[in-house]
């Protein structure tokens, strides 16, 4: 009389786990280098670890002889617990065969808990039932709860075999599609990093010094403060943009004066006092340029290669235009003594090619123009277009072979607003 094995109540031990997966290595060498055909060659690719989770003992034992046979390694149970456990724990296999009743869990709940919970790797099902459980209710039950695909009692090993090569197509389906999900999530947060890398490479303590340098060269210090409580409010904005085409960054930069502290620097600059709100702000702007210069040098000395594509301009702060779009909160802020307040905005852009006929004011060429004939640089990189530019080039390309394609970055929305009649 043959006796059946001794039921298992659990996974085999690690140990012995250990050993086996150097018997299936082994195995698998062998089985590779004595068997011809597809599922020999293709074996040696797999990763080769397979849960089968059944109670009846001589099913679990085929099972396990077929698997270990054909190479793998096969964690066997007898209980749906066991098997759950082993799901939930770290480095699960990502093969499953679980029988449909189970003690414990039966393979449906499995299933179903197992597609329910935010898992990064997929684990292919493959459920074993009774014929007659694949049809009808049964088979809508399953393929709802998440089952993968089904093997029919009694198991054939043929059968086995192609149900295996198909469980493996999906999960390298599926590996690919991750791997390309974390490449496509790495070049997004490298994109943002590189939109931030100005200001976390020049921090803001950095970049404030530098407009603090240029006030005492002027002579503006703390020491002159407002002689009113309202000589302080802001009536005057300063805007200027400094450009980082290689980290695809476009920075915005207000300062806000009051009228007091404009005139003081104006005296300062000029060694007079001002006679109009005209001459203030031509003053203001100069200053501003100087700031915007030594904050370039930082930038430089980093290693990076801005653009300062505006002069700098001052306005009557009730005279600004709205600005549509772009960041409503500046990435920096700080306050001079005046007080002088400086912000400054931080947003993506990229250069990009556009068509001859698409350009238009407010563009800033990414590379310069060169003419054809002379081969000399007709308009410098960083120059912002306006229509005056804009037909000149139209006459040098227009009659160029080719497409007609002209290297630009777009100006923010606040460049366009605050950038002066030119935009």
């Amino acid at each position: 009389m043959q006796c059946s094995p001794r039921r298992a109540t659990g996974p085999e031990p690690a140990s012995h786990r250990e050993r086996g997966r150097g018997a299936v290595v082994a195995r698998k060498r062998h089985i590779a280098a004595k068997r011809k055909g597809f599922f020999a060659e293709w074996l040696e690719e797999q990763e080769l670890r397979v849960l089968v989770a059944d109670d009846d003992v001589v099913t679990g034992t085929f099972l396990k002889l077929t698997l270990t046979k054909l190479g793998y390694e096969a964690v066997v149970v007898r209980n749906g617990l066991a098997a759950w456990q082993i799901l939930r724990g770290p480095d699960p296999p990502r093969l499953a065969i679980l029988d449909w009743m189970m003690p414990g869990m039966s393979g449906i709940e499995i299933v179903d808990q197992l597609r329910h919970e935010n898992r990064s790797v997929y684990t292919y099902i493959i459920l074993i039932s009774a014929k007659e459980r694949q049809e009808g209710e049964g088979l809508l039950r399953a393929f709802g709860a998440g089952v993968d695909e089904f093997l029919a009692k009694p198991i054939l090993p043929g059968a086995l075999q192609a149900h295996l090569i198909a469980a493996h197509r999906m999960l390298e389906m599926e590996s690919s599609l991750r791997e390309r999900i974390a490449d496509l999530i790495a070049e997004r947060d490298a994109a943002k990093a590189a939109q931030h890398s100005s200001l976390s490479l020049l921090p803001g303590s950095r970049v404030q010094s530098c407009f603090e340098a240029i006030l005492q060269q002027v002579g503006y210090d703390q020491s002159l403060a407002p002689k009113e409580a309202g000589d302080g409010a802001p009536e005057f904005t300063v805007y200027a943009a400094l450009v980082l085409p290689n980290q695809r960054v476009w920075l915005d930069l207000k300062m806000e004066i009051g009228r007091w502290v404009a005139a003081t620097l104006y005296e300062k600059l000029m060694l007079q006092s001002t006679k109009s709100e005209h001459e203030l702000c031509d003053a203001l702007g100069e200053i501003c340029n100087m700031c915007q210069g030594e904050w370039k040098m930082a930038l430089e000395q980093e290693g990076l290669k801005p653009l300062t594509p505006f002069t700098p301009k001052a306005r009557n702060s009730l005279a600004l235009p709205p600005v549509e779009g772009g960041p409503s909160q500046g990435a920096l802020a700080f306050e001079l003594p005046g007080p002088i307040r400086v912000t400054i905005f931080e947003s993506a852009t990229v250069s990009q090619d556009k068509p001859l006929g698409s350009i238009r004011s407010g563009d800033v060429l990414a590379e310069p123009i060169i003419a054809p004939q002379q081969k000399l640089a007709f308009l410098n990189r960083g120059t912002v277009l306006n229509r005056r530019y804009i037909d000149k080039i139209q006459n040098l390309l227009g009659a160029a072979p080719g497409p007609r394609m002209v290297p630009v970055i777009e100006p923010s929305p606040m460049a366009r607003a605050l950038s002066g009649p030119s935009i």
